[in-house]
């Protein structure tokens, strides 16, 4: 199913190669848990593949009114309005104010550039929002050099053409 996106939005949609080697990943460490958080959502493409693979609720984070509308859009194309919160936020502010939500799945496709990627790794540990043993996953420029925090734990690394997908372990804080 194509989705549906803006031709002026600064959104990135995740390439299909990408999201497909993204959710095999995922399934080959541990099934899709019933509840994900998909930051930077842009056009919801991450949260609707959660879905598509088993998650019960997806909680799109976007800053852009814009892009919301689409995702918007998106879900009631497929029929799943209801399955999903959008929260028109900018991120870092969503994850100040979620401190302890015990989320076993984090999806994450920021902007590309070292300090965005950086700052994402930092607050997500802050916020406390991945449970202990969830998993956190950050699609990052594959040139991106990043200071990764000690409770996160790599467990997987993927190169996908420009791009690279790093999984993440919370650990116990």
């Amino acid at each position: 199913m194509r989705l549906v996106t803006s031709k002026h939005s600064h959104t990135r949609p995740s390439l299909d190669r990408t999201k497909e080697t993204l959710f095999n990943t995922l399934q080959s460490l541990a099934p899709i848990p019933e509840k994900v958080v998909d930051l930077f959502a842009g056009s919801g493409a991450l949260g609707i593949e959660a879905w598509s693979r088993g998650a019960e609720e997806v909680i799109f984070v976007e800053k852009s009114p814009l892009a919301c509308k689409y995702i918007n859009k998106n879900l009631n194309k497929i029929n799943k309005a209801s399955f999903g919160k959008i929260i028109t936020k900018d991120v870092f502010d969503y994850l100040k104010s979620c401190v302890n939500e015990s989320i076993s799945l984090v999806l994450a496709d920021p902007p590309y550039g070292e300090p965005m990627a950086n700052r994402v790794l930092q607050k997500i540990v802050v916020s406390r929002l991945i449970s202990p043993g969830g998993i956190f996953v950050l699609e990052k420029a594959k040139d991106d050099n990043l200071i990764i925090p000690g409770q996160l734990h790599l467990i997987k690394n993927k190169q996908c053409g420009n791009s690279q997908l790093l999984f993440f372990k919370m650990l116990e804080m």
